[in-house]
């Protein structure tokens, strides 16, 4: 028995057709194919069952008058879409009613020829209000190009998701880079990104869908295989989540906007890692970031509205955002958060030399000349930037990112995303002020102290007391191979030592050990009491040593003069014993004699 369905589809007296997306290679949605064409269908547009050209090079038409943005609105959000609207060319001139809605990867779109339909009265009324919309969809389709190229050449990764399955309806070039060959668009994202999900991010979209309440998310850590090698690749993102509105206020998305700050957290870890071993070296990773897209203007009616919807994107990020176009740098938009910066001035309309002439002793008006006329990014990090507001002027910092953006494949001027940095810079300061008290302490440390690197146990840092004992300067030992430097300590034990701390991970501590040292050109014994200690990096890893030394050598050589002091006394005492000894024996010997004389005296 046949499909009812199918039975159904060429039996309805209106016309049907089943059409299939076509993208080009920057994964936007540019045109349909035609899958099936019903009976009716057929009659009205006097085409084949199965057509073999696409629907845009049969009716070109359809893009000024909106039909072909209809398609794709329905498409992108799954929701069905009605549209009455007159069509005069392409070798038709009737009115239809369209309605559209997307089924699995297809679009089923059911059209009536209203031509037979009581609509005299209103046809010429209609077709003037539909030359004036043409109109202003040409103009609003324009912006969109020009707003569209902008996203795709910011150096960050954008995307739009509509409805609670977050559908991909937007991605930008950057963004389909880190995927290639992955379809996204039209996709939920839980199954075109299954990693992502598993990593919790399309929880944070839930919530920002569900509370309206946008994300900032510092150097999240994410692991996706981005190659489709089958091996993932660990980074860090800043990414920015930001609830979509419409004009009823109502959430009806989500705007992700992303970039890569893997280097600066890799660049930091390690320096946290060299502050957790000793505080010896602190630095800080400097943020960047550019911001903002918007999404896709669609249909018609909506065109307008998604347009007013890409403006406040930009007017609520954080990031202070300007468009200046021309070799004058004339500002054509600008948000609040950079209208903050210069409050109470004008600057759209203005260049950039009559609105802010301050700047231009700063050299910025040169930069973005060399930026407007190579098309090179330019990225201005830490710039101090004095604030004014009614409670007075303070000191901040700032990131300035300027980007070329083109339109018709010249530079027409420059995108300018700057985010306020003062807290890192002042957090910054603050561990160098740390830092420096750390190396002086280091540096007056009533010990000797060393750090060994490595299986060659190389000399990291060694304070002065530490190079008294080494009798090297701090040029000749740090470096170098411990054992390299002191060839003479080889084969006294300390290799052994050393390696058995990074082998075991057990701290060895030594009291008044012997050790033989050359300094100032003689074989030299002292006594030191020591700790070497293992050092860790993150992981768990033993990469090094750290060596607290005290010279006993003083109090050591003191105890044994004394004890040899001792045994002498000792030996004195018992010689004098010896001696009284054999002088009462002779006392004895000598009253006897007497006694005996006596005797034989009498």
């Amino acid at each position: 028995m046949d499909n009812p369905l199918e039975v159904f589809f060429d039996l309805v007296p209106t016309g049907a057709a089943l059409y299939a997306p076509v993208y080009d290679g920057r994964s936007e949605l540019v045109d349909f194919r035609f899958v099936r064409l019903n009976p009716a269908g057929q009659r009205l547009l006097g085409l084949p069952a199965k057509p073999p050209r696409s629907f845009r090079e049969y009716y070109p038409h359809s893009v000024p008058t909106g039909i072909f943005a209809q398609y794709c609105v329905a498409y992108s959000t799954g929701e069905a879409s009605t549209y009455d609207v007159p069509y005069a060319g392409d070798g038709l001139d009737t009115f239809f009613r369209l309605v559209a809605q997307r089924s699995g990867d297809l679009l089923v779109v059911s059209f009536t020829d209203m031509a037979d339909l009581p609509h005299a009265a209103v046809e010429a009324a209609l077709r003037a209000v539909q030359a004036a919309e043409r109109t202003a969809r040409a103009e609003v389709e324009a912006q969109r190009q020009r707003l569209s190229e902008v996203l795709h050449q910011l150096p960050a990764q954008i995307a739009a998701y509509h409805g609670p399955d977050h559908v991909y309806t937007f991605v930008n070039q950057r963004y389909q880079d880190y995927f290639p060959g992955r379809e996204l668009l039209g996709r939920p994202g839980r199954q075109a990104m299954p990693a992502a999900a598993e990593q919790g991010f399309f929880d944070l979209l839930d919530q920002v869908y569900q509370t309206g309440e946008p994300y900032y998310g510092v150097e999240l850590p994410v692991n996706l295989d981005f190659s489709a090698a089958g091996h993932g690749q660990h980074l860090f993102i800043n990414t920015l989540y930001h609830p979509l509105r419409n004009r009823q206020g109502e959430i009806e998305g989500v705007l992700d906007f992303s970039y890569d700050v893997t280097e600066q957290v890799r660049a930091r870890q390690q320096v946290q890692q060299l502050n957790q071993e000793l505080e010896v070296r602190i630095a800080a990773a400097t943020q960047a970031a550019l911001a903002l897209q918007a999404d896709v203007l669609a249909a018609a009616q909506r065109q307008v509205q998604e347009r007013e919807t890409f403006y406040q994107v930009f007017a609520q990020t954080p990031a202070a955002i300007s468009l200046k176009q021309g070799p004058a740098h004339r500002y054509v938009f600008i948000n609040a958060s950079y209208q903050a910066m210069f409050p109470g001035r004008v600057l759209v309309g203005q260049t950039i030399a009559e609105a802010v002439p301050e700047t231009l002793p700063n050299g910025v008006l040169a930069r973005l000349n060399h930026v407007y006329q190579t098309g090179e990014p330019l990225l201005d990090s830490e710039v101090p930037f004095p604030v004014h507001s009614p409670e007075g002027t303070r000191q901040a910092y700032y990131t300035f990112a300027s980007q070329a953006y083109r339109e018709h494949g010249e530079i027409a001027g420059i995108s300018t995303v700057a985010y306020e940095v003062t807290d890192q810079v002042l957090a910054r300061q603050q561990r160098e002020a740390q830092q420096h008290e750390l190396q002086r302490i280091f540096e007056q440390a009533p010990v000797a102290i060393a750090v060994f690197r490595g299986p060659a146990h190389t000399i990291e840092l060694a304070n002065d007391l530490q190079l008294a004992i080494w009798d090297r300067t701090r040029e000749q030992a740090l470096g170098k191979g411990l054992f390299e430097l002191l060839p003479e300590v080889v084969a006294q034990g300390f290799e052994e030592i050393i390696t058995g701390v990074m082998a075991t991970g057990q701290p060895y501590v030594g009291i008044e050990m012997p050790a033989s040292f050359t300094r100032h050109g003689v074989q030299e014994e002292i006594f030191v009491s020591f700790v070497h200690q293992p050092l860790r990096e993150a992981d768990g890893r033993i990469s090094g040593v750290v060596a607290v030394i005290t010279d006993t050598t003083e109090p050591v050589r003191a105890r044994r003069a004394m004890e040899a002091s001792r045994q002498q006394v000792h030996a004195l005492n018992t010689e004098l014993t010896a001696t009284n000894q054999e002088l009462l024996a002779s006392n004895r010997r000598l009253r006897h004699t007497n006694v005996d004389l006596d005797n034989f005296i009498y």
